[in-house]
């Protein structure tokens, strides 16, 4: 992939997926560090260390499934803190509430107040559409993060 940068055909590298040892392992070879690194990223699923990591190193981070996964199969279900259930946790459709917007838009500006890309899956028009209205006050994240954030699962 480096030679294709060089070659000046891709104008930077991403992964998916790679944990700190992978990064690690990776940065101590390559001659182009990754720009990105696509992971599962939600208010259940945090990785905060993954984060700071990447935020240390100038990798950027895209998280998918912003709003976990409400098509996982069922026999794949974990229990109350599911990543299926995450539209409709209480805590944010109380701050969607509050802000009068919907729980995927609480759930992409989360993701927004924090610096991490979002590409959130939708095959509807009209939530494609409003998943792009995720323009709130500052206020949203200071308010109401430390609510969002359980331990990792």
């Amino acid at each position: 992939m480096e030679s294709l940068v060089s070659k000046g055909l891709v104008k930077s590298i991403g992964v998916s997926n790679f944990n700190i040892l992978q990064l690690e392992r990776l940065l101590s070879v390559a001659r182009i560090p990754p720009a990105v690194n696509q992971v599962e990223l939600h208010p259940y699923l945090i990785q905060t260390d993954l984060v700071k990591f990447c935020q240390s190193k100038s990798i950027a981070l895209t998280a998918y499934s912003p709003f976990g996964s409400p098509g996982r199969p069922p026999q794949n279900h974990m229990g109350d803190k599911d990543p299926e259930k995450l539209l409709e946790d209480p805590v944010v459709a109380a701050i969607a509430t509050k802000h009068q917007r919907s729980s995927a838009q609480i759930l992409l500006r989360y993701h927004v107040q924090q610096g991490i890309a979002v590409i959130p899956k939708s095959v509807r028009p009209n939530h494609i559409l409003e998943n792009t209205k995720v323009k709130l006050s500052s206020l949203l994240f200071l308010e109401n993060v430390i609510l969002m954030l359980p331990v990792d699962v």
